[in-house]
């Protein structure tokens, strides 16, 4: 996966997984988005 990122996203290389911060990620409201994942139309 490193390889092919090495190549496509320029912006992500190089690839530094320790610099991720889960804390950071943050989504409007949790259950919208359950909803809109799993819910059938």
């Amino acid at each position: 996966m490193a390889e092919w990122l090495k190549g496509h996203a320029k912006n992500y290389w190089p690839y530094k997984p320790d610099e991720f911060d889960p804390a950071s990620v943050a989504f409007d409201n949790p259950k919208k988005r359950f909803q809109n994942a799993f819910s059938q139309p």
